[in-house]
């Protein structure tokens, strides 16, 4: 790796690893690479911020030839009464 400036010329920026999307509310996000996908769920901490947690953590594991090429949060509203 050659540096200039103390700025390495082959960094990789992990936005390019990673897929990375939030749901419409921003309450839910969802990060996956090549084989794992990792889901999070946000409540309000206060008023200006939300804390994350880990709520599932999935790898795929049938096929090693099958990777993650896409992901998508698709809001769904029901009229259901709970």
């Amino acid at each position: 790796m050659k540096k200039e400036n103390n700025i390495p010329t082959n960094k990789e920026n992990w936005f390019e690893k990673y897929m990375i999307k939030f749901s419409p509310y921003g309450d839910l996000i969802v990060v996956a690479n090549k084989r794992n996908i990792v889901i999070c769920t946000g409540k309000n901490f206060n008023d200006d911020q939300i804390k994350f947690s880990n709520v599932s953590r999935i790898e795929l594991t049938d096929n090693e030839n099958d990777i993650i090429t896409a992901i998508a949060i698709i809001p769904i509203a029901s009229q259901k009464m709970y």
